[in-house]
């Protein structure tokens, strides 16, 4: 998964995450560069982790 930062006006910043480069997620807007993309990263990596659980569970749930 990838995120990406867009200079939207002087003082806005705008964050895009994708995991397969073709459907885009807005991850919102953001004030500074800096805060724009601690975002990216933050929700790119939720999103690992909640995909890491759920295939945890899946293969914990054909296991059992």
């Amino acid at each position: 998964m990838h995120w990406s930062v867009q200079r939207v006006t002087n003082n806005l910043f705008s964050v895009s995450a994708t995991s397969d480069g073709l459907d885009y997620t807005h991850v919102g807007n953001y004030r500074t560069v800096e805060d724009a993309n601690r975002a990216g990263r933050r929700f790119v990596s939720a999103r690992a982790h909640e995909h890491g659980r759920t295939t945890h569970d899946q293969v914990r749930q054909l296991a059992g």
